[in-house]
């Protein structure tokens, strides 16, 4: 006779009835720490398998044993393996100006403190991406521009998350570029527009990399028109990538805009699809994320090429507009978005609304659950602006 997890009964349990192997994983399994998706048929559980986490007492039951893919549920009923593109312990930001920034330094989500020194990249740069651009152990750069000789990198760049380690170039794009978009979903990732050469020109080409070593790129398809200066928002529950805001020419006389749009992440050709639009044109945007929305910090509104305070949110659940739920401390530009479970992060930035140069290595925190201002969180090493992020 075969028991079923959901039929057995104590009494039931005879001795030498089941392998004791097959057993507890079939009915219940005890171990440190949670179930993860690979903890599947392959290992012997089955649909109503239990999992005991010696460590804290936790129960789990699986609903779905499907190979590489099992489904654990935690005693909310909640999938405790949905992927998610926010930070559990620590954000990093890399790269910036003036005077091409090489550090990688990272900050923790649990408490206010000043960033920390982690590593270095190969070369100090620039703009090496705009949003989420990375694994759950690695961080990736995109591209970058050497400030001075005006040299625009293809490199594919990765530092581990693990320890303090510098960055190794690890593949390349089909072109130099910077001021990139950048999404993931923590196996690929995706880089749209950006700014090709140390020029001004502008590229509608949308990549996809697959994050191993090597890193190889496929030109996947085209936006609507070549941006550059735009943000990246990954919306890894829908399996979508966004690009947000943005210009087709650099300086002010080129178009700007206020799009929303997307692609998904099996496009394998053509256009993106028009989402929504932010509150007014922006550029040099930040981005954060929840897994049910994206979020838009600061940036220039080219009515005036003034830069702005503003903090919006849209819905990754239906096509829509942003809506304006707070402020930043103050204006900020070209700054880098961390997210946590709960919370948004701005780090380092241009501050300057005028013509001038105006830097700044200010960690500013803001809530997703309950909107409000920001207020300052800790400090950069230095003062920097175009500075990339990372969430780990």
């Amino acid at each position: 006779m075969k028991y079923k997890p959901d039929q057995i009964q104590t009494h039931e349990i005879k001795d030498a009835t089941l392998e004791k192997g097959k057993f507890t994983k079939k009915v219940v399994h005890v171990a440190a720490g949670a179930p993860v998706k690979t903890n599947d048929t392959g290992e012997g559980y089955e649909q109503g398998s239990i999992w005991v986490d010696s460590s804290n007492g936790d129960m789990y039951i699986c609903s779905d044993h499907s190979a590489e893919n099992s489904t654990w549920l935690n005693m909310e009923g909640d999938d405790v393996n949905v992927p998610k593109m926010y930070g559990e312990t620590l954000a990093w930001n890399y790269a910036g100006q003036p005077s091409n920034k090489e550090t990688i330094e990272r900050f923790s989500y649990s408490s206010p403190a000043a960033a920390t020194d982690s590593g270095e990249l190969t070369t100090g740069r620039r703009n090496c991406g705009i949003g989420q651009f990375h694994t759950d152990d690695h961080g990736f750069t995109a591209g970058g521009m050497v400030q001075g000789p005006n040299t625009v990198l293809n490199q594919i760049g990765r530092f581990p998350f693990a320890a303090t380690y510098d960055e190794a170039d690890v593949g390349e794009f089909s072109v130099a570029s910077w001021f990139n978009a950048t999404c993931s979903d923590k196996t690929y990732g995706w880089v749209a527009g950006g700014v090709i050469g140390p020029t001004s020109t502008s590229t509608n080409r949308i990549e996809k990399v697959t994050f191993g070593s090597p890193a190889p790129t496929s030109d996947i398809g085209e936006q609507t028109l070549a941006w550059q200066n735009q943000a990246g928002i990954s919306d890894i529950n829908n399996d979508r990538a966004f690009f947000v805001g943005g210009m087709v020419q650099d300086p002010g006389a080129g178009v700007k805009t206020d799009t929303i749009e997307y692609i998904p992440f099996t496009h394998t050709s053509g256009g993106a699809t028009d989402w929504g639009n932010l509150t007014a044109v922006n550029r040099m945007a930040a981005s954060s994320l929840t897994p049910t929305d994206g979020w838009v910090t600061g940036g220039i509104t080219p009515a005036s090429d003034g830069i702005n305070d503003r903090i919006e949110k849209y819905s990754f659940s239906s096509p829509g507009d942003t809506s304006d739920t707070a402020e930043l401390s103050g204006v900020t530009r070209d700054h880098a978005g961390n997210s946590s479970a709960t919370d948004g992060f701005i780090a380092g930035g241009h501050v300057n609304p005028g013509t001038g140069t105006a830097e700044t290595g200010d960690i500013d925190k803001f809530s997703f659950s309950a909107p409000s201002n920001s207020a300052d969180y800790g400090e950069l090493t230095e003062t920097k602006h175009s500075c990339s992020p990372a969430d780990s």
